[in-house]
């Protein structure tokens, strides 16, 4: 990458490290396992009202949660991408 005529060259560290802000994904992921909406219960009552076929999924709790606590959900959404976002460029920066 040439950069006002001065060439910029990236890390193989400094890009698994970006990468590794990915695994942020997996702490939403967690949130939303752990929640209620992804319980035995909710399984059970999504059978019963939408059908046998029917599993309450990643996309249900998710929703689920953001009708339940869209607050929480918005703050810790905001949180996390300004952590990501911030740590990445102070990476590329340097």
């Amino acid at each position: 990458m040439v950069n006002l005529n001065y060439p910029v060259r990236y890390s193989v560290s400094t890009l698994l490290s970006v990468l590794v802000f990915l695994r942020c994904f997996l702490i939403v992921r967690l949130i939303v396992n752990v929640s209620i909406f992804s319980s035995v219960e909710a399984d059970l009552e999504c059978r019963y009202l939408v059908g046998e076929g029917y599993r309450p999924e990643f996309a249900f709790g998710l929703k689920a949660l953001m009708k339940h606590r869209p607050y929480m959900c918005i703050t810790v959404n905001f949180v996390v991408s300004v952590v990501c976002f911030g740590l990445s460029v102070r990476a590329f920066e340097r």
